[in-house]
């Protein structure tokens, strides 16, 4: 028992020093780290787009918010790391290969949904909330606050995580599902309803982006259900 309660102990103080040592490595590039953060969609901003700021403190506490979010995204993969270390010893060999299994797709997904994110959810959001912006009849400019761009970076970031998360956990479901015709086809309406459900919570409020994305989620199902029939059909 206490050799355990040493390990964690050890593994928790390697977990605390590398959480330390990114925030205090982040700092020192934080104009960096920022500037990065801002210009991932420099292409769906106008010509003279700025951040304004209100409060004399509000840029260095938007500095350390985004240390912060930057350094817990590298502690929760250090952390899931030593964890399955930890466990790992007294798992049965299909069980380590299980949760082998299920880390290494987490984390594929998640490196995934930082890809779309950067590069497909954000800058539609982007621009669909900016064309508002140009308004026939009254003027209307947007001048963004650095912290409140911030929060909605971060809650924009979570919220896809989080729904790309659900979605590979239904993949990982099906997976281990003895492939049965009848029962998908029971089961296919239920699936599209879901699928348009999730579309229209993380995409903007726009038809042509929950189409297109309910389109998607949809042909990467049927997909995946043909290449788990084939595979079920040439193991028997």
């Amino acid at each position: 028992m206490l050799k355990y309660i040493l390990e964690i102990k050890n593994r928790l103080f390697l977990i605390c020093i590398a959480w330390f040592s990114t925030i205090f490595i982040s700092y020192f590039y934080k104009e960096i780290l920022l500037f990065i953060t801002v210009q991932i969609n420099e292409h769906y901003y106008p010509t003279s787009f700025y951040f304004i700021f209100t409060n004399l403190i509000e840029i260095f506490n938007t500095y350390i918010k985004l240390i912060v979010f930057l350094t817990n995204q590298i502690f929760s993969l250090y952390f899931l790391y030593h964890l399955f270390l930890f466990i790992s010893p007294a798992l049965f060999k299909l069980e380590y290969k299980y949760f082998y299994y299920l880390i290494k797709r987490i984390i594929l997904v998640w490196f995934f949904s930082i890809i779309f994110f950067t590069y497909v959810f954000l800058p539609l959001t982007w621009s669909f909330f900016l064309s508002f912006q140009n308004f026939i009849v009254i003027n209307l400019y947007f001048e963004a606050k650095l912290n409140e761009f911030l929060l909605f970076y971060i809650s924009l970031y979570y919220l896809c995580i989080f729904y790309c998360m659900v979605f590979m956990f239904l993949f990982f479901i099906l997976n281990y599902i003895n492939i049965n015709s009848k029962f998908i086809k029971k089961l296919r309406k239920i699936y599209y309803y879901l699928f348009i459900f999730f579309s229209t919570l993380i995409s903007p409020p726009d038809i042509f982006n929950q189409v297109f994305i309910s389109l998607f989620i949809i042909v990467a199902y049927e997909f995946l259900i043909i290449t788990l029939i084939l595979k079920f059909r040439l193991v028997r």
